[in-house]
């Protein structure tokens, strides 16, 4: 190889380094906020809260449905009267 070569393939490895070193800083940063605001540790476990959540948000979802139909049932049972 040449001298041109090896200074070329220096410079990307400092370059990927430094990409390595603040892609590593950004995963840990994202762990944290992981931790600190969902209470996670890992993005599996944020999955499973997730997927607990929006099975919550589902049954409340259906729940409201369910009443609203029977205030609204009742409402017409009122007006026919």
């Amino acid at each position: 190889m040449e001298e041109a070569e090896l200074l070329q393939l220096k410079k990307e490895i400092t370059e990927a380094s430094g990409k390595a070193a603040e892609l590593k800083g950004q995963r840990i940063l994202l762990s944290q906020q992981l931790k600190e605001k969902w209470n996670v540790s890992t993005p599996k476990e944020g999955e499973t809260k997730l997927k607990t959540m929006q099975a919550s948000i589902d049954k409340k979802n259906t729940e409201i449905e369910e009443k609203t139909e029977e205030l609204e049932n009742q409402l017409e049972d009122e007006n026919t009267e």
